[in-house]
């Protein structure tokens, strides 16, 4: 049930092997991955290192943040909730795991809080972007 992305393959699949990052790149941009190795393995009295994380979609880039149970489409067209409005849509999916029921006007401190961990986190991935090509 623990919150694991394609992103935590790389540092768990490591540690599993017994490679440490470090040595294959040691001065090199850092890793979005999470080693979620003993959450795999069903380790208990572990925390499991994850958290949060950022959704992404194709070409649209950028759409919502996930914390805990809680996930926040930062533009709630992205949401795709019927009909009209502007702003974010935040969805408690331990409730409802369907996202229809928007909650951003319930929890307008849980909406800025995500926000801001969003804008952080992005720039902390822009501050470790490396150009393709050359």
């Amino acid at each position: 049930d623990a919150l694991i992305a394609a992103i935590d393959l790389l540092p768990t699949l490591c540690r599993a092997c017994g490679i440490d990052l470090k040595t294959i790149s040691p001065s090199g941009p850092g890793i979005d991955g999470v080693d979620v190795w003993t959450t795999l393995i069903g380790r208990k009295g572990e925390a499991h290192p994850r958290n949060e994380l950022l959704y992404w979609h194709g070409a649209d880039g950028f759409q919502a943040i996930r914390v805990g149970g809680w996930k926040l489409f930062l533009d709630r067209k992205n949401a795709q909730l019927p009909g009209e409005g502007k702003g974010p849509a935040l969805f408690n999916l331990a409730d409802e795991a369907g996202e229809l029921t928007d909650l951003s006007s319930r929890f307008p401190d849980r909406v800025r809080a995500m926000q801001e961990l969003a804008r952080k986190r992005l720039a902390e991935i822009s501050e470790q972007t490396i150009p393709l090509g050359g």
